[in-house]
């Protein structure tokens, strides 16, 4: 105290849950009411937070006055408002979601249960949200619907994540379809067009989930794709809860590998694979000897010239360095051998493979040597 003061820096309001520390100090400085004793109700607020100096405690007034005689869920829920920040992050393994999808010749459907498990292990499970369409008046096979439905649980499940924005949860999709469950552990190239192009969009929105195999009589969708009362529907607890395993840890959940060698190949609508077969063929014995590309073609060259020189009818070209149509005839012989080797078929052979050097002045492109 006395060294701040020499800066002009007068502390007071000094407070302490020592009674000892409280009697060296002038009660014009003091922050409690009094130095002999604390009172038992008395609080010394700093930041926004409570101190009681008889328990050291910190702690929190909050005024709860109730509009009406019966709480409501209104006021509860204002009331917790005041203690706790609606953006607090939940602990991850509060809260899963499960969404089951399902298909039958009449309809599809999926569910999305929302599984919630406290402090103390106790499990909630309840349904958040449904949807179901019915079946194309066109024919399309029982795999397919299942596909469709499954492509619905995906939507719907990005539908909820958009609305609530959860910072974390754990995803687990359930089908009792072998045959679609096949088709999400591969890429969607191994599929044919219609089970491709929806297999990509699953994979895109579920991606990092699990999808599981469930039984179809524990399958909550099932109700949806086979139809049920509306009296049956308000009293079903498959419907209002899940399934009763989903209740329990997630180590007694029928999570297993599902059988998948008995599913016919015609069912997969496995995408034809295409086999190319080329005929390796050893390269011509002139690309052999030379290990240097303009080596080549100087020989060539000067071999075009020698040939042309060697007719009595042709004037003779003489010199060290090679002339233009002379370079350009080389180079293109040697693409012409190259292409007679890799496609024999789509080039016509023809008899005379030289044609007459032009002279100097004459164009290049009429000295070719033919195939």
């Amino acid at each position: 105290m006395e060294l701040l003061q020499r800066g002009g820096f007068r502390l007071r309001k000094w407070v302490s849950n020592s009674l000892e520390v409280l009697s060296a100090i002038p009660g014009e400085l003091q922050g409690t009411r009094s130095p002999m004793q604390f009172d038992p109700e008395e609080t010394i607020k700093t930041l926004g937070i409570c101190w009681e100096p008889e328990t050291d405690t910190l702690c929190f007034n909050v005024s709860v006055n109730p509009k009406n005689s019966v709480p409501t869920k209104r006021e509860i829920s204002s009331t917790i408002a005041q203690l706790s920040g609606w953006d607090d992050e939940i602990t991850p393994d509060l809260h899963q979601y499960n969404t089951f999808a399902d298909a039958s010749k009449d309809a599809y459907g999926a569910c999305l249960y929302i599984r919630s498990e406290d402090a103390n292990g106790n499990v909630k499970v309840n349904l958040l949200t449904s949807k179901s369409k019915v079946t194309p008046l066109k024919s399309i096979s029982i795999p397919r619907l299942e596909l469709c439905a499954a492509i619905l649980a995906s939507r719907l499940f990005e539908k909820v994540v958009a609305a609530l924005n959860p910072s974390s949860s754990q995803n687990y999709f359930w089908s009792d379809s072998t045959v679609v469950l096949q088709w999400m552990k591969s890429p969607p190239r191994t599929w044919k067009t219609f089970v491709a192009n929806r297999i990509f969009e699953i994979q895109a929105t579920t991606h990092g989930s699990l999808w599981l195999h469930v039984a179809g009589t524990e399958n909550p969708a099932d109700l949806l794709s086979r139809g049920l009362s509306a009296d049956e529907l308000i009293t079903c607890k498959k419907w209002l809860h899940g399934p009763s395993w989903l209740h329990k840890p997630k180590g007694s959940w029928p999570i297993q590998n599902f059988p998948s060698a008995g599913i016919p190949m015609e069912e997969l609508e496995q995408r034809p694979a295409t086999v190319l077969t080329l005929q390796a063929s050893a390269p011509h014995e002139l690309f052999l000897r030379f290990s240097s590309y303009n080596m080549l073609i100087n020989v060539v060259g000067f071999a075009f010239r020698f040939i042309h020189n060697a007719r009595p009818k042709n004037t003779r070209i003489s010199g060290r360095v090679l002339l233009v149509p002379e370079l350009h005839a080389a180079k293109m012989f040697l693409e012409r051998l190259v292409q007679a080797e890799v496609f024999p078929g789509e080039l016509c052979a023809k008899s005379n493979p030289y044609q007459k050097i032009p002279s100097s002045g004459s164009s290049a492109r009429s000295w070719i040597p033919k195939a």
